[in-house]
């Protein structure tokens, strides 16, 4: 586990191998080292309850080429279409029981049906109604970047080399 003041001295190890970075930072470069308690203090008493926050209130947090952290969310269960639609899915399905997805592909009822379906405002209400009640769980997931775990050349040691 790499605490507070691990990454503030693993931060100014990397700067001062950066030899171009230094000389561009000489005066700036000691307070730094100030501002780098400064900057974890304000990470530790902001940004993680801002994060904390976003995550309560269901949204996704993404940092692009890093990684995303989201709050898991059930699926709905229960039927998306109204009684009327859902009976006249049940019964074509009844009808056409064993033969496959070639008897839904090709069927012009069903084509019908499912058209039907997408303009009715009762299903539309159905599926607005289900999609406020699922409540996000407990669980966060963690996607790093496809980048993320890319290791990169260092360019002062491939200058170093030349």
């Amino acid at each position: 586990m790499v605490g507070a003041t691990e990454l503030i001295e693993r931060t100014i190890k990397s700067v001062n191998k950066d030899k171009e970075l230094k000389q561009q930072l000489p005066g700036a470069w000691k307070s730094f080292v100030a501002s780098g308690k400064v900057l974890v203090r304000v990470i530790e008493e902001h940004l993680f309850l801002v994060i904390k926050e976003a995550l309560n209130n269901g949204e996704a947090i993404a940092i692009k080429n890093f990684f995303t952290i989201e709050r898991q969310t059930p699926k709905a269960k229960g039927s998306r279409r109204c009684d009327k639609h859902e009976k006249e899915i049940e019964s074509f399905c009844r009808a056409n029981k064993g033969k496959g997805i070639q008897a839904y592909a090709k069927s012009e009822v069903f084509k019908k049906i499912v058209r039907d379906t997408r303009n009715c405002n009762s299903c539309k209400l159905k599926k607005q109604q289900m999609a406020k009640s699922v409540k996000p769980t407990t669980r966060i997931t963690f996607k790093p970047s496809k980048n993320f775990w890319v290791i990169t050349k260092n360019k002062n040691a491939a200058k170093a080399k030349k």
